[in-house]
């Protein structure tokens, strides 16, 4: 019966998987079989494993991929007392990994361990410096710490009997079981001599729709009495300054409503109205920002600029700024304000606007010089899951003043409030 159990998962690693068998053969500790779980493989990666490993065994993960039931076959259908998870594009660095490996476990109150991860020239920044931070020089053991990476691994094949991995989760199956036998007194190690080269990272190339269901599940598990908003983030905790533009004569009457709303959002000196006709404005919790001459001819920008920077001679300091426009009177909805406030603080965005969803596929052209081009790319129709958006900031835009300051209006990091 061999000592060590080697499983690898794979799923069209053609590329990878050779590499990954050639170093593996190429270890100083020799008493090990080798399972690979493949997850509907089609290119040669099947091939591959037969004719580097034809001893190996072959083991089916049925789709959908979760990855602690891949584990679980695979553990399952060799026989070592311990067993090495390692995904097939992790290439052991040197010929003492697997021995690492087993030396990391030897202690008995050990029930299993991770190696180090380490870049290649040609990985991703990003991949690189996550790699560099997460998996250091230096062993270490977690006696509380759940953090433990299944892409390079080994656990006592007699713990996993008791606790397999969880067969359901779609991600970080490796710290859920760390947080079952951590409790029932197990140590996990950590041992740097037990390196792979990892070309993607943990992250999976900055993956984002990975890193959102992976924080998701970790935000669950581990931040249970912080997920809600830190009061310092409320909205009535919060500096922000309300500009109403496009009050005249034309749209007087649709100013009283408007900041009624207001008026329970925030205290007086608060909301500043650039108006037209500053003589018909008696709203005390208002204060006017006259038109002047200098404003014909500027954009709307420059506009909220002369507001903020009023605002801020008169020592008040937002830290988010609300454009609204009367002229939009028609579709401006008082009571959607508070929810995009709400939703800027919360999600600490550069910006949030009200846009229009469109899902209509007509082609948008912007000029480009003397001529004209396509802004998308499609020639077909826009596809149901993948609308385009139509700011609609007059509607409303909650910004940070350094945009409007610089004239560029919104940020990078944007949020939308669909009308």
């Amino acid at each position: 019966m061999p000592r060590v159990t080697i499983v690898i998962r794979a799923k069209n690693e053609e590329f990878w998987l050779g590499k990954c068998l050639g170093q593996i053969a190429a270890q100083d500790f020799k008493d090990y079989e080798v399972v690979l779980v493949d997850s509907g493989s089609t290119d040669n990666t099947r091939d591959i494993f037969r004719a580097g490993v034809p001893r190996g065994k072959v083991v089916d993960s049925p789709e959908p991929f979760l990855p602690g039931r891949a584990i679980n076959k695979g553990i399952a259908a060799g026989s070592g007392e311990l067993a090495v998870i390692l995904s097939a594009h992790c290439v052991p660095a040197s010929e003492r990994w697997l021995s690492a490996l087993v030396r990391a476990v030897a202690p008995s109150d050990v029930c299993g361990a991770y190696g180090r991860q380490l870049p290649l020239p040609s990985s991703q920044p990003a991949d690189t410096r996550d790699l560099l931070n997460l998996f250091g020089v230096e062993p270490r053991l977690h006696r509380r710490d759940t953090f433990f990476h299944n892409a390079n691994s080994i656990v006592r094949r007699s713990v996993w009997e008791d606790v397999p991995f969880d067969p359901d989760t779609p991600h970080i199956e490796d710290r859920i079981w760390a947080e079952h036998v951590i409790p029932l007194g197990w140590t996990i190690a950590y041992e740097p001599e037990a390196a792979v080269y990892h070309h993607h990272g943990v992250n999976h190339l900055d993956d984002r729709s990975r890193a959102s269901s992976i924080s998701d599940i970790l935000t669950a598990r581990s931040l249970e009495e912080h997920t809600a908003v830190p009061a310092f983030l409320l909205p009535e905790n919060e500096q922000t300054l309300y500009c109403v533009l496009g009050h005249d004569d034309s749209t007087a009457a649709h100013l009283a409503p408007l900041l009624e709303e207001l008026e329970r959002r925030c205290p007086p000196g608060r909301v500043l109205v650039h108006s037209a006709t500053p003589k018909a404005m008696k709203r005390e919790h208002a204060t006017v920002v006259p038109r002047v001459p200098e404003d014909d001819g500027v954009g709307m920008v420059e506009v909220l600029a002369r507001m903020v920077a009023e605002a801020s001679a008169a020592r008040f300091y937002p830290t988010c700024v609300v454009y609204l426009n009367l002229r939009r009177h028609a579709e401006l909805r008082p009571e959607s304000i508070g929810r995009l406030v709400e939703r800027f603080y919360e999600g600490t965005y550069d910006s949030v606007f009200t846009a229009r969803k469109e899902y209509s596929g007509r082609r948008v052209w912007v000029r480009s010089g003397g001529t004209y081009r396509a802004v998308d790319s499609d020639f077909g129709s826009a596809a149901p899951d993948d609308p385009v958006y139509i700011a609609e900031y007059g509607l409303g835009l909650a910004t940070r003043p350094e945009f409007i300051r610089s004239g560029t209006l919104v940020g990078a990091n944007v949020g939308i409030v669909e009308v």
